[in-house]
């Protein structure tokens, strides 16, 4: 048997932060656990895909007319790019089983 500290991780996370996210351009936005998310301590910290942060950050600047999201996964960035533009995202996954968390 092997062990993963994985459940651990994200116990104590839960525990300190709660639902919403610690940090970067998301922070403060409600996300729910559940165990299906790709990286999900990650993006409850606000670290994930951290090298987007300041073009996420640009982009909440700008006066967009749309936002289309390609690659939608379990709709972080769309949920947290529609919180700080006020526009409802297009969203696109090809994944079916991780699309099903858009619906």
């Amino acid at each position: 048997m092997q062990f993963s500290p994985l459940p651990s991780i994200r116990r104590y996370l839960r525990n300190k932060l709660g639902e919403l996210v610690a940090s970067g351009p998301y922070k403060g936005m409600k996300f729910p656990d559940n165990k299906g998310i790709h990286c999900y301590e990650c993006k409850l910290m606000g670290i994930y895909e951290k090298e987007l942060h300041p073009v996420i950050e640009n982009l909440t600047q700008k006066k967009l007319h749309s936002l289309t999201i390609i690659g939608a996964a379990e709709g972080y960035h769309a949920t947290g790019l529609a919180r700080s533009t006020s526009l409802i995202p297009t969203c696109f996954e090809s994944d079916r089983i991780r699309s099903k968390n858009l619906m």
